[in-house]
């Protein structure tokens, strides 16, 4: 429930952004998005699912909780940088990265 109640304004956000014509910060380019197939998101879904399954944590707040002294954390950060090593590697030479 509270999610859905958290996204409407994001959206507003977004398309206000798009309409008064916002730049980003550090590409320099457009506020734009493009619609990737169902299936590129199913998988990324699918593999994210899987981490948070095996490591037993979620990406996000893993700084707290090395700070904290949790051992997963490790694990956690390693498999950030593991999967950001290999999407890099994937990219076609010269990609805009503001897509991502």
């Amino acid at each position: 429930m509270t999610m859905n109640l958290l996204s409407v304004p994001a959206a507003v956000g977004v398309r206000a952004l798009r309409i008064f014509n916002v730049r980003a910060l550090l590409a320099d380019v457009p506020i734009a998005w493009t619609v990737q197939s169902v299936q590129h998101h199913v998988i990324g879904s699918v593999v994210f699912g899987i981490g948070w399954l095996i490591v037993g944590t979620c990406s996000g707040p893993v700084a707290a909780q090395l700070g904290g002294g949790q051992i997963a954390a490790v694990f956690t950060i390693a498999g950030v940088l593991t999967e950001s090593d290999v999407k890099m590697r994937r990219l076609p030479e010269g990609a805009n990265l503001a897509g991502l």
